[in-house]
């Protein structure tokens, strides 16, 4: 069964549940208030014929108002005038003809059916009766039932209709949901959105629907373009490596074309530069489609400790230029291996853009990070685009490197909240704000 229907359903039984529950209250009212309108009527009929200054006989039917009843009346010692109306006296009805009560009622059946019975005393003595059939009173509660019937089905079949039509038109978002995500499953087509107006739950979820559908279509943009960029970048390592390896079996096949040894020394040096280079490029590749995965929480962390690792470890691969440090300890909230890899990654960028014995200078301060090299600067044209990926200025496509260090430097600063930038004077220099972390007396 449909949402809908079940909704409709749920309506229907919520109305008849309560319906019921009027029509019952309404029943009983209307019949606890016809039983004492017939009773009081009946008592004063039975007072009009007690009053009479004579009694017809023999007693019979007597048209009193516009109603006819059968009457008899009772003496103190039980015994009773003739009477159509073949019915024993009670105890309560000799307490009336006594004058020990005012008066009774009852009901009693007969073979025609029930009949109430309205005892009051004579002012002369004993006591008058009255019979009156309930067939009337019972005709008039089968129609009032039946009209409560009627009413109660009308009002539940009209409100399972309505809750449809409101299930139908409350849910008409839910259907455009399902209809958007069937096409993205059957499609792949994650540009695919659909319309919101409102402000309820509804339009939340269909709102939250589009943003997942955006997120998830831009990331897969950020993959195709990776994959694609990567296949540009590695296409050239790849057929360079094919090539000298080619050369190398060649050499070893035929003794007749055998390279000279300094000339094979130099082919495996560059062999060996084109595997590190490879290794590097597929490292990057990997952290940056890492990028996309959802990271592990933030911790308190010093960043100067993190920076400092990162000098020790770029001194070692660059021994020839001198790093200069001040840092300041700087509380951060964020996750220790990203922020050394882009730390790590601006520390190789400047040292291998410094002339042999240059100076590298870090500073921190104040959850600023400052990385001034003494190469020949950024060009002017070249600024906006360092920390796109695989970006490599015309004065770098001559150098080692794949162009995505500083891309994924800039990643893991915007993954921090902060905010990287990248100037020249007299040197490239890299600015790199984190937001700080709530100042403790351990750091």
């Amino acid at each position: 069964m449909s949402l809908r229907r079940r909704l409709a359903l749920l309506v229907a039984v919520a109305v008849a549940a309560a319906v019921a529950m009027v029509a019952g209250l309404a029943y009983m009212t209307a019949r606890a208030s016809l039983t004492a309108q017939f009773d009081e009527t009946l008592r004063t009929q039975a007072r009009q014929l007690a009053t009479a200054p004579t009694i017809i006989t023999p007693s019979g039917p007597v048209l009193i108002g516009p109603l006819q009843v059968s009457w008899r009346g009772v003496n103190e010692d039980g015994t009773t005038t003739a009477s159509p109306v073949d019915v024993p006296v009670d105890a309560t009805e000799l307490e009336v003809a006594r004058e020990e009560r005012k008066d009774s009622i009852r009901t009693a059946r007969l073979r025609g059916g029930e009949v109430r019975i309205a005892t009051v005393n004579r002012p002369a003595g004993g006591a008058i009766q009255v019979f009156r059939s309930l067939s009337e009173l019972e005709s008039t509660l089968r129609r009032l039932r039946g009209i409560l019937l009627l009413a109660s089905l009308a009002g539940i079949a009209a409100a399972a209709y309505a809750g449809l039509v409101v299930a139908r038109t409350g849910l008409a978002p839910v259907d455009r949901l399902t209809q958007a995500a069937e096409h993205v499953a059957e499609t792949q087509d994650l540009s695919a959105t659909i319309a919101i107006s409102g402000t309820d739950e509804i339009a939340r979820l269909g709102r939250s629907f589009n943003a997942m559908l955006t997120a998830l279509d831009a990331s897969q943009r950020r993959q195709r373009q990776l994959v694609a960029d990567a296949g540009h970048e590695l296409r050239t390592p790849l057929t360079s490596l094919r090539t000298n390896i080619e050369l190398l079996a060649r050499s070893d096949a035929d003794p007749t074309r055998s390279l000279p040894a300094d000339h094979r020394r130099a082919l495996v040096r560059d062999l060996t530069e084109q595997l590190e280079e490879l290794t590097a490029l597929v490292a990057d590749v990997t952290q940056l489609a890492r990028g996309d995965e959802v990271p592990d929480e933030p911790v308190r962390l010093d960043l100067a400790d993190v920076v400092t690792r990162a000098v020790r470890r770029t001194r070692r691969r660059a021994p020839d230029v001198r790093f200069v440090e001040a840092l300041e300890p700087t509380p951060v909230l964020g996750r220790a291996a990203v922020l050394e890899r882009a730390v790590t990654n601006l520390l190789d960028n400047a040292a291998k853009w410094s002339p042999p014995g240059g100076q590298v200078s870090v500073t921190l301060s104040g959850g600023t990070l400052v990385v001034r090299d003494q190469g020949p600067g950024i060009a002017g044209e070249d600024a906006p685009y360092v920390f796109d990926r695989f970006y490599r200025s015309t004065a770098a496509r001559g150098t080692p490197g794949s162009g995505l260090g500083l891309a994924i430097a800039h990643d893991a600063v915007v993954q921090h909240g902060g905010s990287i930038g990248v100037h020249s004077d007299g040197g490239a220099v890299v600015t790199v704000r984190l937001p700080l972390a709530d100042p403790r007396p351990d750091l």
